[in-house]
């Protein structure tokens, strides 16, 4: 599927109209309009549930400790204006792409090679 996108280079980075066309295509591909909507939606849902439980986790006081210390290393490692509010998105982004992430390179974990990394 990729590799057929991948022919036509021009189609990527087009306004709106070239990701309509990169979405059009997926979706002749792998499932109907309706389908990624859906799945779109419940991602979203799921995100929003993590949010809402991780920003009440952080307030209880054996955990707020710890979560100010991974506040501190994302100022210090990405940008010092990382709110509370945005490292709980983050988090709750990860707990969400890990799994799809886990399973789409999974064979190259099986083949001893990490993504991204010397492997």
């Amino acid at each position: 599927m990729l590799r057929r996108i991948n022919k036509r280079p021009s189609t990527w980075g087009r306004s709106a109209s070239g990701g309509e066309a990169i979405y059009a295509r997926l979706v002749q591909k792998v499932g109907s309009r309706r389908y990624w909507e859906q799945w779109a939606n419940d991602v979203a849902n799921i995100a929003a549930r993590h949010r809402k439980r991780l920003a009440k986790r952080v307030q209880d006081p054996e955990v707020a400790a710890e979560f100010e210390r991974f506040l501190a290393a994302l100022r210090a490692n990405l940008n010092d204006s990382i709110t509370s509010r945005s490292a709980i998105d983050m988090l709750s982004q990860h707990l969400v792409t890990k799994p799809v992430f886990d399973a789409v390179f999974r064979r190259l974990r099986l083949r001893g090679r990490e993504p991204g990394g010397a492997g």
